[in-house]
């Protein structure tokens, strides 16, 4: 079996999802061969540094801007749209020459922009190589919905709905929860008399900027914290100078599977693969509220199944709340409850028998 997995970096959450698939595949079947494509880097490998991280200056330094811009490029309108087009334009021929040198069986997109230029190739080309869209957040868009999709992975029945009023037949639907590595498994409870908070702000460390904030937090009686700044070197630099008690600062760090098992709770913004991480692994949410447009559904998500717990705002002022939740055990354990059957409601094996069931399967 040979499939194509497409994906870009903008965050982390999306190569992830693409990472997990491909572990997971190969755990299934093996002898598999999977390509892992990051588009954008395969296009501007010169320049994809620099892409990033003006894509992470973005996001962390003109928030109230980036809601309307990503709207217009889901809408391939605004100020911008002909150098968008131009740059579209040469992702499709970059992506025509990866399939051509792959010939994959099927291809399995977990970002919506090369789910929209693999639907342009599709119509381009005329190809018959079966097209699986992996929606890495909770919300529709225009930019992951093309009729010529082939299969739709989906986090939750309500994002399945939503495809359906868009036009999706049932079938073509299977609600998979967004995939996250196997490493990520349920903690064994232990007794100890203090609580552990871990604080994360997804692959680009999106975390509060005032230092108030993790001065209370390190200040929280029966409390110990781990930052993870990520790739936020600012943040990192400045908690590593504040050498605050009882609050651990770690930067860019690859066992965050452990991490997770070993904490009471997970502060964390409403990223879609980092909700399904904390599903993985038991650990109840404390959400800061959302300011990307497509994290508002993961948000809303979270919230409506009694899973986690929102917070007023990311201010200093906060932590009094992040103190009453911790405070609370009985809200915690019926999270984690409610974690639990999630995690068996939730069918990731379909797409194993998807696969299965396929002519291709050798």
């Amino acid at each position: 079996m040979n499939i194509l997995l497409l994906t870009c970096s903008f965050g982390n959450g999306h190569y992830s999802a693409a990472a997990a698939l491909k572990e997971q595949i190969i755990k299934d079947f093996p002898g598999s061969h999977i390509t892992l494509c990051d588009l954008i880097a395969r296009c501007y490998p010169k320049r994809i540094k620099a892409i990033y991280r003006a894509y992470s200056f973005f996001t962390r330094e003109l928030q109230p801007l980036y809601n309307v811009a990503a709207s217009q490029n889901i809408q391939r309108k605004g100020p911008w749209s002909f150098l968008q087009r131009r740059c579209e334009s040469r992702l499709l021929r970059i992506l025509s020459e990866c399939i051509e040198e792959t010939s994959p069986d099927l291809i399995v997109s977990t970002y919506s922009l090369t789910s929209r230029l693999l639907a342009d190739y599709k119509d381009m080309t005329g190809t018959q190589i079966p097209f699986v869209s992996c929606i890495t957040d909770l919300e529709i868009h225009s930019g992951w919905v093309h009729e010529q999709t082939d299969l739709y992975l989906v986090g939750s029945e309500k994002t399945k709905e939503h495809l359906m009023e868009e036009g999706t037949l049932p079938e073509s639907i299977l609600v998979t929860g967004i995939p996250v590595s196997p490493s990520f498994q349920p903690a064994i409870s232990t007794d100890r008399p203090f609580k552990r908070l871990l604080v994360m702000g997804g692959g680009l460390g999106l975390l509060p900027k005032d230092m108030d904030f993790y001065r209370k937090l390190s200040l929280l009686p029966g409390v110990q914290t781990t930052v993870i700044c990520a790739r936020n070197k600012r943040l990192y630099r400045q908690l590593l100078q504040e050498r605050l008690p009882n609050l651990e600062v770690l930067g860019f760090t690859k066992d965050i599977p452990q991490r997770l098992r070993d904490a009471d709770a997970l502060l964390t913004k409403a990223g879609g693969v980092a909700v399904f991480e904390a599903i993985a692994s038991g650990v109840p949410l404390i959400l800061f509220p959302p300011f990307m447009k497509q994290e508002t559904h993961n948000y809303d998500f979270v919230l409506d199944e009694g899973i986690g717990f929102s917070l007023s705002g990311d201010s200093a002022d906060t932590v009094e709340e992040i103190q009453s939740i911790l405070g609370d055990p009985r809200d915690l354990a019926a999270c984690r409850q409610r974690m639990h059957t999630m995690q068996h409601s939730l069918q990731p094996e379909v797409f194993h028998e998807y696969l299965s069931q396929r002519s291709f399967l050798s």
